[in-house]
């Protein structure tokens, strides 16, 4: 029984576009996407391009450009991905720190 547990599909198709979406966008941060590009570059409905484009607006991850339209990345979401970086940065400095020590007490 315990073996059937370990092998169970817990993956949900909407969030992996989510991901999939926030991903493409991360590529240019600074580069609008069209609708259209999404859908293709992602190989999904316009349908599906939409609704995770709508739901990424709705969370404040995402924006629509207003003077050349698409949607990128919005400061909120580099702001997390910030955060992210500087949060690895400490833990990088932390363990040298800690293998520093190592190494000089021998």
């Amino acid at each position: 029984m315990e073996e059937a547990k370990s092998k169970a599909n817990y993956s949900n198709e909407s969030q992996q576009t989510l991901i999939k979406v926030v991903e493409y966008l991360a590529m240019d941060v600074l580069e609008p996407r069209a609708l259209k590009d999404i859908q293709e570059g992602l190989g999904i409905s316009k349908d599906t391009a939409f609704r995770t484009i709508w739901n990424l607006k709705d969370l404040g991850w995402v924006e629509e450009s207003a003077i050349i339209g698409g949607y990128r990345l919005s400061p909120q979401m580099i702001n997390i991905a910030d955060r992210l970086r500087l949060a690895i940065g400490d833990l990088i400095r932390k363990y040298q720190g800690n293998y520093k020590e190592e190494v000089s007490n021998g």
